[in-house]
């Protein structure tokens, strides 16, 4: 996913690599997606234009979960920490349990 927001005053790309985990189910008119859901690997953020210089320290960015760290910088904090991440195994965990137990409920 990419985003070109502006931080600071200085516009910049958000690059976030995600593992996406969809579910689908069969109709009458055929196939559709059900849900799709984003686990966060990581995040980086650069200035669209090379000469601008983009002043955050690592300690802007220590609030925030490594797996979108700069996602959640541009958003100014206003990101759920509640979001599927490699960071979270847990939540991960909790999120491909989910969907098993979504998968064995739905082919019975």
């Amino acid at each position: 996913m990419e985003l070109r927001v502006e931080v600071d005053g200085v516009l910049v790309d958000v690059v976030i690599s995600v593992r996406l985990l969809s579910r689908v189910v069969r109709t009458a008119s055929g196939w559709k997606l059900a849900s799709l859901d984003a686990i966060y690997e990581k995040d980086a953020m650069a200035p669209v234009y090379p000469a601008d210089r983009l002043a955050i320290s690592r300690q802007d960015t220590a609030p925030y979960r490594r797996s979108y760290q700069f996602l959640t910088y541009s958003a100014r904090g206003h990101l759920p920490a509640d979001i599927p991440g490699d960071d979270r195994p847990d939540l991960v965990a909790a999120l491909y349990d989910e969907a098993e137990t979504w998968l064995r409920s739905a082919s019975l």
